[in-house]
């Protein structure tokens, strides 16, 4: 049930001293010339550039070798809906792409955009620093259906979460707060279990069987992107943006069918 993830930390960098094609979280995407900038399937508005994860930098991280090994993974976001795209090809073509004029007003700062109740859709270009960390499901009705014991308390069967959200408390007095997280389980704000969000076949999640977890593990989490001061994301309330992938779709590189959703407090 443990799973390793990657854990990105961000660090507030030029766009200067990031290098073309590397690593980095906000800032301007580095697009292959034939790559269009993508726009929100409901009001066409372009969405905004979230991150870019140049995948030779992670592979040594990704211990269950479930990510590409050479390429670019991009992803733009508006709150709970967003695009992923794929590149791997030659990086020598790549072009730092300004956000298009409508994003712009994204740039003003916190006083403009106070008074025009302007939300910042452009943020700040951070360099990652990149470490393996291990997770647990933050899932009590996992517990549950596999040991066929539906009679246990929910207090009992959060003892293993909360000891480890206690952990990570202590940790985060000492550490960046934000939880940037490449694949693993994801992190909840209020949901059992985010990567269940694309499976609506489950009707009782307080009777989950185990046929129903065999769907649900059809998913796995891509990235999960936090509100963090750094890059000034902040998404609605100190909330997390997660980007959810079908396991063989990833196995494939196929990430046309990436679901996105998002949680906050």
């Amino acid at each position: 049930m443990i799973k390793p993830t990657i854990r990105l930390h961000t660090e507030v960098k030029s766009e200067a001293e990031i290098p073309i094609g590397y690593t980095k979280i906000g800032g301007y995407p580095d697009l292959p010339p034939e790559f269009e900038w993508p726009a929100s399937k409901y009001t066409n508005e372009p969405l905004w550039f979230v991150a870019q994860i140049k995948l030779e930098e992670v592979k040594d991280w990704d211990k269950e070798k479930m990510l590409p090994i050479t390429g670019i993974l991009y992803f733009f976001a508006i709150y709970d809906h967003g695009h992923v795209m794929y590149f791997d090809g030659d990086t020598t073509t790549l072009i730092r792409r300004s956000a298009p004029i409508e994003l712009q007003l994204g740039k003003r700062n916190w006083l403009q955009r106070i008074f025009t109740r302007e939300e910042r859709k452009i943020f700040p270009a951070c360099s990652v620093s990149i470490r393996t960390e291990y997770t647990l499901p933050y899932w009590p009705a996992l517990y549950k259906a596999l040991s066929g014991d539906y009679s246990k308390e929910e207090d009992v069967v959060l003892d293993i979460d909360n000891y480890f959200y206690d952990q990570e408390l202590l940790l985060n007095e000492k550490e960046h707060i934000s939880r940037h997280l490449l694949l693993g389980y994801a992190t909840p704000i209020q949901s059992e279990y985010i990567e269940s969000s694309p499976v609506t076949e489950v009707v009782d999640w307080d009777k989950l069987r185990k046929e129903d977890i065999a769907k649900i593990n059809e998913w796995c989490l891509l990235f999960q992107v936090d509100s963090d001061d750094n890059t000034k994301m902040n998404w609605v309330d100190g909330g997390r943006i997660y980007f959810l992938i079908e396991k063989d779709k990833l196995a494939k590189k196929d990430f046309t069918n990436v679901y996105v959703t998002m949680e906050c407090y």
